[in-house]
Formats: C-alpha cells, sequence, structure tokens
C-alpha cells in the first residue's frame, strides 16, 4: 500500500485525510493539500477501509473517477457507520464519462463539499474544506458533546463547536463571516434557547487551545498567542486575566485541557442536553418560546451577560 505522510513540527494540529484519487489526480491535487492536512493516498476501498478502522485518518477525499457500483455500496456504508466523518468529493477531467451522475452520486453519499478543479472555484472550495477540516483538538470537544448527548445533537450544534474550537475566529462577528452566518442569529438563537452566549463558547474553546499548545510544545507565549488566534502576547495576557484572574503562566501551570474540556462539559454542555439535542445555530428559523428572558451568569467565568440583562 502506498501511503504519503507528510509531518511538519509548525503545525501541532495537523488533521490527516485520507485520499481515493486517481493517479493523475494525486500528483496534481495531493502536493496543494500538504500546507493544510497530512496527506494519507490510497490505492482502492480496501486500503481506505483499513485507514478508517484503524482511525488513522480524520477525514475522506474520494475522487468522482473512484465511483463504480462496488465502491457506491461499499462507501454507503462507510457514511452509515461513520455520519459525522467529514466526507469530501473531487470531480476533475479524469470523471468525465457520465460526469452528471457521478456529481449527482457524490451528493447522494452526503458529500460535505464536492468540489470541481475544472474551475478556479473548485480549487478554492477543495482548500476551504480542507481547511474546515477537525483538528485533534476539535474532535475531543466533539467528543466530549457526543457523550454527553448521548450521541444525539444537530448536526449544526457540532458544527459551531467545531468552529468554536478550532481556533479561525476570536469573536462572534468572525465566526459568523467565516461559518457564513449572522452573528446577530447566533446571539438571538443561543438567547432564546437559554444557553450561554456564543462569545463564552468562544472563549472556552480559546483557553483549550492555549491549554493545548502550552501541553505538546515548548513554545513561548507569542507563538503559543498566534497559534490560539490571538493578535499579540498582550492580547493574550488580557484575555487570560479578564477570563480567569490568573496570568497565563499561572493559569497554564495548573489547568491542561482535560481541565478545560470538563469544564466546557459540566457547564456548557451538560446543563443544557435536553435544548441541544435539537438546537441548531444555523437553521433558518429556530424558535423556542419563553415566558421571560432570565439574566445568564457565566458559569465557569462568574461574569454576567449584560446584554441579556439589558435586554430585560
Amino acid at each position: 500500500m502506498t501511503r504519503r505522510r507528510t509531518w511538519t513540527n509548525s503545525l501541532v494540529e495537523r488533521s490527516t485525510l485520507a485520499v481515493w484519487l486517481t493517479p493523475t489526480e494525486s500528483a496534481s491535487v495531493s502536493p496543494q493539500l500538504l500546507d493544510r492536512v497530512t496527506v494519507l493516498e490510497v490505492q482502492n476501498f480496501s486500503e481506505l477501509a483499513d485507514v478508517l478502522a484503524n482511525d488513522h485518518a480524520h477525514a475522506v477525499l474520494v475522487s468522482a473517477a473512484r465511483l463504480d457500483t462496488s465502491a457506491i455500496d461499499q462507501l454507503t456504508l462507510v457514511r452509515r457507520t461513520l455520519p459525522r466523518m467529514p466526507f469530501l468529493g473531487l470531480v476533475t477531467e479524469e470523471a468525465s464519462d457520465g460526469i452528471d451522475w457521478r456529481m449527482a452520486t457524490l451528493g447522494r453519499l452526503g458529500a460535505d463539499t464536492v468540489a470541481d478543479l475544472r474551475s478556479r472555484e473548485g480549487w478554492r472550495a477543495l482548500r476551504q474544506a480542507v481547511d474546515r477540516l477537525p483538528t485533534p483538538l476539535v474532535r475531543r470537544a466533539l467528543a466530549v458533546v457526543s457523550e454527553a448527548l448521548g450521541g444525539r445533537g444537530t448536526d449544526g450544534w457540532y458544527r459551531f463547536v467545531a468552529a468554536a474550537f478550532r481556533g479561525n475566529a476570536v469573536t462572534v462577528k468572525q465566526l459568523g463571516r467565516a461559518e457564513a452566518v449572522d452573528p446577530r442569529q447566533l446571539d438571538v438563537y443561543f438567547l432564546h434557547a437559554r444557553l450561554p452566549s456564543p462569545k463564552q463558547y468562544i472563549e472556552i474553546g480559546l483557553l483549550a487551545r492555549v491549554a493545548y499548545f502550552s501541553e505538546l510544545t515548548s513554545w513561548g507565549v507569542a507563538a503559543i498567542s498566534r497559534a490560539a488566534g490571538i493578535s499579540s502576547p498582550q492580547a493574550l495576557h488580557l484575555a487570560i486575566r479578564r477570563l480567569t484572574g490568573l496570568t497565563p503562566g499561572e493559569w497554564r501551570r495548573g489547568h491542561g485541557v482535560a481541565w478545560v474540556l470538563d469544564e466546557f462539559r459540566d457547564h456548557y454542555v451538560m446543563p443544557y442536553r435536553s435544548v441541544l439535542e435539537t438546537f441548531n445555530p444555523y437553521a433558518k428559523r429556530w424558535v423556542r418560546p419563553r415566558p421571560r428572558l432570565l439574566a445568564r451568569e457565566s458559569i465557569l467565568w462568574g461574569h454576567s451577560n449584560d446584554r441579556v440583562r439589558a435586554a430585560r
């Protein structure tokens, strides 16, 4: 079995993408992804199944040119077994025979993204999809949610948690832009559901990233702040002080990733299980009538939500 692994010491949070393409596609596509993920190439479905069964990959990229009756049946089984694993489809000139049928089949298989590399927009869509793949820290956070909810919960809720812990956004406005959703919608939906605010979920994701990089690297505060998505060491210092009352050094010495994820589970997921089983912050319409709005306290940090208090 021919596989390509590419590691780099500067990327601690590198996801592994299992790639099932034609040789011609691999030669042009894989090098374009190596600065974003670890690419693990497979030659047939048997190798792909082995990779997934042994948890060696965290997402799958399949070429439309690889689709035939047998592959479709096998991929359908994979999608049923691993419904939340990111599944990406790819279309090139290699799949010109029956292209419409192949693209429709990728859609029926539930591909999260189908990138048509015959156009520049397709390359952009592929890179964006790869950039959204869950990192090791994100997978740990999603596992906490899945365990707390007994495997229930909407895809939209898991998507929001992934975005909060991924680190591409440190404000609700940035997260809304990255996720193509109005940040005001997020605020309103969380408010109506009587959940902690979106900002609070983003903040605990920030603390988890700081703890993650502190545990796995010997980086200084400047490098950790960049990796966590904070503009400067000074901004990180202020954020940690505001959220915890401690300096970054003091907080890092006593609080690891496991502690942050426990707090996330105990204060941000478990008390709201009945709501989170059906809550989707990305839904076009989500309304849960409440007799009145209550001021919500940040259980972890003890900060009141002034926005909610002002709305009363």
